[in-house]
């Protein structure tokens, strides 16, 4: 139609110039070639900063430094809350499983061969109230992955630990309710459901 023009800062559809609403550039259609998932993976990986996690778990046993230890697992923690993409979720519980960020493996394997050894997840979960509430919010965190579930059952009594901590814990605290909300999402696995009951 002669005659009618577009409302300012629209002058950008059906051809009539470069601009979009509000007057800001159109950015370029994304290219349609699929990324092959190697490169997927590497570009992911390249969104983390990287961390040395044999240092980390020295760290998190050795610390009496209470306010960097519980900094120390909320930044974990967030390494998972604030990814959008879900694959960079699964990336990161990979590495964390991997180096056996919290000896769940090593617990795992400890109760076979019946051997005492000082397992990281046990010491956060006797430690000072400050700490064990962080590495509850940790592990809730982590237990709503499925491939998060699997690496923390590992550790054959961390159900028990919880629905203890959940006995011994008295009135509707942030300690409970993280111990309710992890043991809620082990219910989906039958052997941590036969425990519970």
């Amino acid at each position: 139609m002669e005659g009618v023009h577009p409302p300012p800062g629209m002058q950008g559809i059906n051809g009539l110039g470069s601009e979009g609403f509000l007057g800001m550039q159109q950015m370029p259609m994304p290219s349609l070639n699929p990324i092959n998932p190697m490169q997927q993976l590497m570009q992911m990986q390249e969104e983390l900063a990287p961390l040395n996690y044999r240092k980390i778990k020295q760290y998190l046993i050795e610390s009496n430094e209470e306010i960097r230890v519980c900094a120390t697992l909320q930044a974990l923690r967030w390494r998972l809350t604030k990814t959008k993409r879900k694959q960079l979720v699964k990336l990161v519980i990979h590495a964390y499983q991997h180096f056996d960020l919290l000896d769940c493996k090593k617990a795992a394997r400890a109760a076979i061969e019946d051997d005492p050894a000082s397992i990281l997840i046990e010491g956060l979960l006797t430690g000072p109230r400050k700490v064990l509430e962080y590495t509850m919010t940790f592990v809730n965190a982590l237990a709503s992955e499925c491939l998060g579930r699997s690496y923390l059952l590992q550790k054959p009594d961390l159900v028990e630990l919880l629905v203890n901590m959940l006995h011994d814990e008295q009135g509707d605290t942030n300690l409970r309710q993280c111990a309710l909300g992890t043991l809620q999402k082990f219910s989906l696995r039958r052997r941590p459901q036969t425990i519970m009951i």
